[in-house]
C-alpha cells in the first residue's frame, strides 16, 4: 500500500513540474503574441513590460527553474525579434542583464515568500 501512494506522489509531482514550465512557456508566448499583434497594428508594443510581467508571474508562482525559463525565453523573444541588430555593440546584451537583475531580484522575493509561508 505504501508503494502504491509513492507511486501516485511521484506521478503527481511530474505533472507539478510539467505544469510549472508551462505556464513559464504559455506566460511569454502571450506575452510575445500581445506584442506582435500591436506591432502588426503599429500601436506601441511594449514586450519589456509584457515579459516582466510574465518573468514576475512565473517567478512567484512557480518558482525559481520556471522563472529562469521565463527569463531565457523572454531574452531570446527580445532579442531575436524586436532589438535591431547592431554591428559593433548589440542592446540586447544590455537586456539580458536587467532581466537578470530582475530576475534575481522576483526570485528572492519570492522565495523570501515561501520560506515565511
Amino acid at each position: 500500500m505504501a508503494f502504491l501512494h509513492v507511486s501516485r506522489f511521484a506521478g503527481q509531482t511530474k505533472s507539478v513540474v510539467v505544469l510549472r514550465y508551462g505556464a513559464a512557456v504559455v506566460l511569454v508566448a502571450m506575452a510575445l503574441g500581445t506584442a506582435l499583434i500591436l506591432r502588426h497594428d503599429n500601436l506601441p508594443h511594449p514586450f519589456t513590460s509584457f515579459s516582466f510581467a510574465a518573468i514576475a508571474i512565473t517567478f512567484w508562482c512557480a518558482a525559481t527553474g520556471p522563472g529562469l525559463l521565463a527569463l531565457l525565453l523572454s531574452y531570446l523573444a527580445l532579442s531575436d525579434l524586436f532589438v535591431p541588430v547592431k554591428i559593433i555593440w548589440s542592446s540586447s546584451e544590455s537586456y539580458l542583464v536587467i532581466y537578470g537583475i530582475f530576475g534575481t531580484a522576483v526570485s528572492w522575493s519570492s522565495a523570501s515568500r515561501r520560506r515565511a509561508e
